[in-house]
């Protein structure tokens, strides 16, 4: 079987190694079950709530033309930030015939349980990326002044 990875990470303030601990994943999980990876697809500091990445609109075009019949990635926040997003490109790959797993998060489109799992992980993670963006306005907007040290005695 063909296997494709999916891995991304959302800012240049991100630790880029968080690609290769993806992909390790990834790749153990592939060699764990016997597939071939035919494709690794990175997007590098690029949210998850934008649909237009670069390699997943690459990794979603080659799904859709069947050149990998498994796309694994690390958990589902990888996919997409986005519930609908994340519903609609699962779907998607669903009704071509891709298998979707992740590694950290057990979610597999084969299971029974698929539907409620990704729209709980869904849900999840478009709140936190809403909590963090609310954090991030709430930095800027109310950046910390320091005080200056009051001066010094003589003698102390």
């Amino acid at each position: 079987m063909k296997a494709a990875t999916y891995s991304r990470f959302s800012t240049e303030r991100q630790d880029a190694s968080s690609i290769t601990q993806q992909q390790r994943a990834t790749h153990e999980r592939a060699a764990r079950e016997g597939w071939a990876v035919v494709a690794d697809f990175v997007d590098e500091a690029i949210t998850g709530s934008d649909a237009n990445r670069p390699a997943y609109v690459r990794m979603q075009a080659a799904a859709l033309a069947r050149e990998f019949d498994v796309l694994l990635l690390n958990d589902l926040s990888r996919l997409a930030r986005d519930s609908m997003e994340q519903e609609r490109v699962i779907r998607r790959l669903e009704f071509a015939g891709v298998r979707i797993i992740t590694c950290s998060d057990g979610y597999d489109s084969v299971s029974a349980a698929r539907k409620i799992q990704r729209q709980a992980a869904g849900m999840i993670n478009e709140v936190f990326r809403d909590n963090l963006s609310a954090a991030v306005h709430r930095g800027q907007k109310f950046s910390i002044v320091r005080c200056p040290t009051p001066p010094r005695e003589a003698g102390e």
